[in-house]
């Protein structure tokens, strides 16, 4: 299956990745693509370039949910408006024909988790219509029939990338685990048409909740409380409670703790001592840390650790081989 990135990524990394070279092992190529099943694909993408690139794309008709896990650029469709990307965005996609776009990837290092379902799967699972979404982005550079938004990736969707990147199934029983992931996010994304609540917040006051998620996002080792985060946004309490609720489905705490155990995921990962961890991410005694991340994940932070942690591999050394 093409990708709204293949049809030129694969051309240009040749010349532009860290030290590209042929490569017989394909489990470090930086694309690698995984199908599922005939209508759904897992797309993902690692590599590091040595300058900015712009590239101008055509894809086919689809439906994709990109999760961008490391870099920083642009991105629209013929006609839309453009999209600042970075680390930690959520990216939809729907197009139900083929479409033009442009590429912006900056210099530096990308990591994209990409989604894609067919317009039969979709069709099969009898979804709702994309176009109630908008109102659930932040961001909207959608035109026409075409749909691209973007927002932050909240910790239930960090949750279920996590749960695919960390996946160590083989054979079928991996296509059946991965399968259900995938189709656990569109469940997630296509729920917020039904769950979405218009009327709560207007247009000024989801921009503060958004600001509120965007300090949590970066400072959450500070020790939020909800009068605290009101001041800072400018948002009455009450309004800021209920924000949170209409716009991640959530309560402020629960939010705090979430983007606190998803971080402390990928610090454990890395190697991390679980009271640096615990200190990092805002929690004043490793034991409390320790009693949250068993009751959230049901297993302590430092068997979590010896299970999931994992060496890293220079970017250098992936090649760029084409998405198949």
């Amino acid at each position: 299956m093409d990708t709204i990135y293949s049809r030129k990524l694969k051309i240009f990394t040749a010349g532009h990745c860290m030290n590209s070279h042929e490569e017989e092992n394909k489990a470090n190529s930086p694309f690698l693509t995984e199908a599922l099943s005939d209508g759904i694909h897992i797309n993902r993408i690692h590599f590091e370039i040595k300058q900015d690139i712009i590239e101008y794309c055509e894809g086919p008709p689809t439906v994709s949910i990109a999760f961008v896990l490391s870099g920083k650029g642009k991105m629209a469709i013929e006609n839309g408006d453009v999209l600042d990307i970075n680390s930690g965005t959520m990216l939809f996609f729907y197009s139900p024909k083929t479409t033009r776009g442009m590429n912006f990837f900056g210099c530096g290092e990308w990591h994209i988790l990409d989604i894609r379902f067919s317009l039969s799967e979709i069709a099969a699972q009898e979804l709702p219509p994309f176009t109630q979404l908008a109102a659930g982005f932040e961001k909207n550079g959608s035109y026409s029939d075409v749909l691209m938004m973007a927002c932050p990736i909240y910790p239930p969707f960090m949750q279920i990338v996590n749960q695919i990147e960390e996946c160590q199934l083989n054979g079928s029983i991996r296509k059946i685990y991965l399968k259900a992931k995938a189709l656990e996010i569109l469940a997630c994304v296509s729920a917020q048409i039904y769950d979405y609540q218009y009327d709560v917040i207007n247009s000024l006051q989801r921009r503060a909740v958004y600001n509120a998620i965007k300090i949590i996002n970066s400072d959450y080792h500070y020790p939020w409380t909800i009068k605290s985060l009101s001041k800072a946004v400018g948002l009455n309490e009450r309004k800021l409670k209920e924000g949170f609720r209409a716009v991640v489905f959530c309560t402020f705490h629960q939010y705090l703790e979430n983007v606190r155990m998803t971080t402390a995921e990928d610090l454990l990962k890395k190697g991390m001592s679980v009271i640096n961890v615990s200190t990092a991410v805002g929690y004043a005694s490793p034991s409390h840390f320790s009693k949250r991340f068993r009751q959230h994940y049901l297993i302590n932070p430092k068997a979590w650790q010896a299970k999931y942690a994992v060496v890293h591999t220079p970017l250098t050394e992936h090649t760029a081989t084409e998405i198949k």
